[in-house]
């Protein structure tokens, strides 16, 4: 392994998935034949499929879900785009966000208020980058009956309040997410499970070829267990299936009817020139 490109411009895949030959492009096309599947490339570059050793696909699935806000460089932005949503909303509906940059508010307070005109009287909940805090806008906390500052078993969660007592917005850590979160509405085990299977194949269309999911807990192993009878995630390359090693090693009344491992697999492969393979059966 010297790090450096393989001088082969093309490769042949078989039915099983396995690259069966490198070459130049003259060398695989003469392999194909009329069932032979041709892809060009476009100078692309392959590498391996990559396994990650820790990941929540479950977790990332009801984290990301709404408004993609990750892209805000500004307030300016988080309130365009957030204008534009609010507009779609059927009166009284949540408006869910995720991936906010706290650096957006520069040397302001980090709060609701800079989007309290635009959520005029709409339940908005906006998770922000780290994942472990919140802002829930005026509508949305008055629904979950937040009116000042609680104490929590969770020595770092707040809610975090102005020198008048009042909320400013920002939620801190699990346990005063969950106040809100509790009166939010909660998707249903179908939109989980389509969530987690966009999120495999977003995993694949990555180069994840596999991973080591670190989900375990709740509707979790079902949702995985799912998608591998139904091959709900083979769309776009993901793919939910057997393995043999066992992706919860201690037996437990929630793994019955779970195959081995739950992995995602036949992750499409990139390379420069010409990919080559056969359609399967």
């Amino acid at each position: 392994m010297t790090g450096a490109f393989l001088p082969a411009t093309a490769l042949a895949v078989a039915d099983d998935g396995r690259i069966a030959a490198l070459g130049d492009d003259r060398a695989m096309r003469a392999l194909a034949d009329s069932a032979t599947t041709v892809v060009d490339l476009k100078g692309a570059v392959v590498t391996p499929g990559l396994v990650d050793g820790h990941l929540h696909p479950v977790k990332r699935a009801e984290l990301t879900h709404g408004l993609d806000l990750s892209g805000c460089t500004d307030l300016e932005e988080v309130r365009q785009a957030l204008g534009v949503r609010v507009r779609s909303l059927a009166r009284g509906e949540w408006l869910f966000g995720w991936g906010l940059d706290p650096n957006v508010f520069g040397d302001q307070p980090v709060g609701i208020a800079p989007f309290a005109s635009v959520l005029n009287g709409v339940p908005a909940f906006l998770l922000l980058f780290d994942a472990h805090s919140a802002l829930a806008s005026r509508r949305a906390l008055e629904l979950a009956g937040i009116d000042g500052p609680r104490t929590f078993d969770q020595a770092s969660a707040e809610v975090v309040c102005d020198a008048d007592g009042r909320p400013t917005g920002l939620l801190q850590e699990d346990a005063a997410c969950e106040l809100v979160e509790r009166v939010a509405p909660q998707p249903t085990h179908d939109e989980r499970r389509e969530r987690l299977a966009a999120v495999m194949r977003s995993m694949a269309a990555a180069g994840l070829a596999g991973a080591h999911a670190m989900d375990a807990n709740g509707e979790s192993l079902a949702l995985y267990a799912e998608l591998d009878a139904a091959a709900a995630a083979a769309a776009g390359g993901a793919v939910v299936s057997a393995g043999n090693r066992r992706l919860v090693h201690a037996p437990k009344p929630e793994t019955s009817g779970l195959d081995d491992r739950i992995r995602a697999g036949r992750v499409p492969v990139a390379v420069p020139g010409l990919g080559h393979r056969r359609p399967g059966p």
